[in-house]
C-alpha cells in the first residue's frame, strides 16, 4: 500500500446498505486514504458516523476488519504531485472536521467521507470528479447532489492499484 492510496470498502452495516441502493451498481460505500509512516504502519485516514464523528486515523487492519470487500485505487503519475499537498491538508482536519449527516456539500466544517476526499484535493488544485454529482431525493433531508464513492472511481485522475491482486 502507497501513501495517498484510496481504499473502497463495502461493510454490511445499514448505512452502507443504503449507500449501495441509492448508488446504482456500486460495489463500495466509503473510502479513506493510506498514509504510510516511516516505520512501515499503514493508517487510514477517514470519517464515519461512528462514535468519535470526526476525521481521524485507524489501522489499515481495523478499517478492513469493518469490510465485506475492498479495492484500492490511486493517482495516475501525472496526478501524483497533488497527493503529498491533499496529505497535508486531510491530516489537518484530524479531529476537526465532524461527520456531516445531512449529506451537504455547501459547507466544510462537517463532511462525509468521499466529501473529505473530494475537497482536500480539490483544496490543491485537483478536481477529481469526472461528472456532477448525483441528485438523490433523501426523505428528511430533500433533494441534494451526493458524492458516492462510484464517482470517485471513475475519476480520470484515479487507477486500479496492481495490489488488488493480493491482500492488504
Amino acid at each position: 500500500l502507497r501513501e495517498g492510496d484510496f481504499v473502497f470498502r463495502r461493510s454490511p452495516s445499514f448505512n452502507s446498505r443504503l449507500i449501495l441502493l441509492l448508488d446504482d451498481g456500486s460495489k463500495f460505500t466509503h473510502v479513506g486514504i493510506a498514509i504510510v509512516y516511516p516505520n512501515a504502519q499503514v493508517m487510514i485516514l477517514d470519517i464515519e458516523p461512528d462514535a468519535n464523528g470526526t476525521v481521524k486515523l485507524s489501522t489499515i487492519e481495523t478499517y478492513l476488519a469493518r469490510s465485506e470487500a475492498h479495492q484500492v485505487f490511486r493517482l495516475n503519475e501525472e496526478s501524483a504531485w497533488a497527493t503529498p499537498l491533499a496529505l497535508d491538508v486531510l491530516t489537518g482536519w484530524i479531529g476537526q472536521k465532524s461527520f456531516d449527516a445531512q449529506f451537504s456539500l455547501e459547507t466544510d466544517d462537517s463532511m462525509y467521507c468521499t466529501e473529505l476526499v473530494y475537497k482536500a484535493f480539490l483544496d490543491v488544485g485537483l478536481d477529481l470528479l469526472p461528472a456532477a454529482p448525483v441528485m438523490i431525493n433523501i426523505p428528511t433531508l430533500g433533494t441534494k447532489p451526493i458524492l458516492f464513492p462510484s464517482l470517485l472511481m471513475r475519476s480520470e485522475y484515479l487507477k486500479l492499484s496492481p495490489l488488488n491482486k493480493q491482500e492488504l
